[in-house]
């Protein structure tokens, strides 16, 4: 375990992180990562600390590993990483809300109450008027409560500084949303759907692993995209061979196979009527 990965641990221990305790991750698409479990446990890593980093994490801790869509879960997968729990923010916001749209903006008013959809401030365009400097120090909130809609689409990923805050910004959102699960919060704002602000108890704990499990099929999808789904050759035609027969060895054996397997269906047409659609 290199140096930085043992910083990383211990003061994430000495932090209170234990098993299944949220750190929240952001990758960028060349490797480079900003991660935080809270207030003073935050660090940046370039793309050859990320992946190191992470995995020697997940090895000695396990926590659940926050991040704000499965787009960081495959790019873990890409660094060569596999972690085995997740809270996935734009998973977990369909099931609060419904709907398939889960962007960072939509998320971000949804569990701070609000108002989402054509109110969400969008980016001008860029013309004479309007220049976007990514290294203007713009706060990624701005005034009004919405995220700043750069940050939303992209400029996040321009520093280690923003990496690190835009890893915060996840972990806020995914807390705000445990509470939500939790019936903690009475009010989840005007796109809110019947799971929020119900009360607490068995169902609360239900949904609360339903998003667990929801995430993790995000983070599955993303392994399976990188590696395809295992399969053993042998077992699989074994189980094909006992609903439709053996695999035909000539091409004149598959013509007799087809012929008694059209036989089969046709004896449900009426009398007298033969056709084949594949022609």
């Amino acid at each position: 375990m290199g140096s930085i990965a043992a910083e990383v641990i211990d003061r994430l221990r000495s932090g209170g992180v234990g098993r299944g305790g949220q750190v929240a991750v952001a990758i960028t698409a060349d490797g480079s990562a900003g991660m935080t479990a809270g207030d003073g446990l935050q660090w940046s890593f370039d793309d050859r600390q990320s992946g190191p980093v992470v995995a020697a994490v997940e090895e000695e801790i396990r926590p659940r590993w926050v991040v704000w869509s499965s787009e960081s879960a495959r790019l873990l997968v890409n660094a060569g990483v596999r972690v085995a729990t997740c809270w996935d923010v734009a998973s977990v916001h369909r099931l609060l809300v419904g709907g398939w749209r889960a962007d960072p903006a939509r998320v971000w008013a949804q569990v701070h109450g609000l108002k989402g959809g054509d109110d969400l401030p969008r980016s001008q365009p860029v013309d004479l008027f309007h220049q976007v400097d990514h290294q203007a120090a713009t706060p990624a909130v701005r005034a009004d409560g919405y995220l700043d809609p750069d940050w939303a689409e992209g400029c996040w990923a321009d520093s280690p500084d923003r990496l690190v805050r835009w890893a915060g910004l996840a972990l806020e959102v995914a807390r705000r949303q445990g509470e939500l699960l939790a019936g903690a919060a009475a009010d989840a704002g005007p796109d809110a759907g019947p799971v929020a602000g119900a009360d607490a108890g068995p169902g609360s704990r239900r949904r609360a692993a339903t998003a667990r499990s929801e995430s993790a099929a995000e983070l599955l999808c993303a392994e399976l995209a990188a590696d395809g789904l295992p399969m053993d050759r042998t077992t699989v035609e074994a189980l094909i061979a006992a609903s439709i027969g053996p695999r035909a060895r000539t091409e004149a054996e598959s013509v007799e196979h087809r012929a008694v397997r059209d036989a089969e269906v046709l004896q449900h047409a009426p009398a007298g009527m033969a056709f084949d659609l594949r022609s």
